[in-house]
């Protein structure tokens, strides 16, 4: 019998692993992994040099790779339950397609990425690609660009990377990772992924976004199937 449960279970192991993500970053940033230091330029302005202590611990790539990797597994979870309602056999070909560009997703057919599924379900699938977009940023497009690098490459890159520097009661800097910045106070920094994009998002940000569009968008399209 086919039924969204398997879809939505792999979703919610995907928010598992993000908020033990949570947990870990808090517990990062609580052992003060950077410091501002103090110095003075050749023509006597205040700056600071950001001086990083403590290396990022595999475990947080390694905890950001279960997340996404669970969460593309549950587009291809998907497609397995909609071969299923439409009363075919799924294979190990099918696969929830994720491309760039149409004659990217017109090759997937041959391929039997959506063998036994309705006409309609892959109708709602190829509206779904990046390529109607074009954005870098498309959730889907990330989901699949992390998930393939996490499972056949490398641990995911993170980067401590400093945003803004606060003076109280307003923040003005310009401050970029290793440089100095012109302004007293303290650096802001968060965790994000060097991958894939030039914006450097906060990566518990990022993966609630991912998780968002997988859960609150991407599977609605699909309930009237069943």
């Amino acid at each position: 019998m086919s039924s969204l449960e398997p879809v939505r279970q792999k979703i919610i192991w995907a928010e598992h692993h993000q908020k033990s993500l949570v947990e870990e970053i808090e517990r990062y940033f609580d052992g003060k992994p950077c410091d501002l230091m103090p110095e003075n330029d050749s023509e006597g302005h205040l700056r600071y040099r950001v001086r990083y202590d403590n290396p990022i611990p595999p475990s947080i790539p390694l905890m950001i790779g279960d997340c996404v990797q669970n969460l593309r597994a549950a587009l291809d979870y998907l497609v397995w339950e909609l071969v299923l309602v439409n009363r075919a056999r799924p294979s190990s070909k099918n696969q929830f397609p994720i491309c760039d560009d149409k004659k990217g997703f017109a090759k997937q057919k041959p391929r039997g990425r959506l063998n036994g599924v309705s006409e309609g379900v892959a109708e709602e699938i190829e509206k779904l690609q990046p390529y109607n977009d074009g954005a870098q940023t498309n959730p889907l497009r990330r989901i699949d660009y992390l998930s393939v690098c996490n499972r056949h490459r490398r641990l995911l890159v993170v980067v401590l990377n400093p945003h803004a520097a606060r003076q109280d009661p307003m923040i003005r800097a310009n401050l970029s990772a290793g440089g100095k910045m012109q302004a007293e106070g303290n650096a802001l920094f968060h965790l994000a992924m060097d991958e894939g994009t030039e914006e450097k998002i906060e990566v518990r940000m990022e993966l609630r976004g991912l998780l968002s569009y997988v859960t609150d968008f991407v599977i609605p399209r699909f309930e009237k199937f069943f």
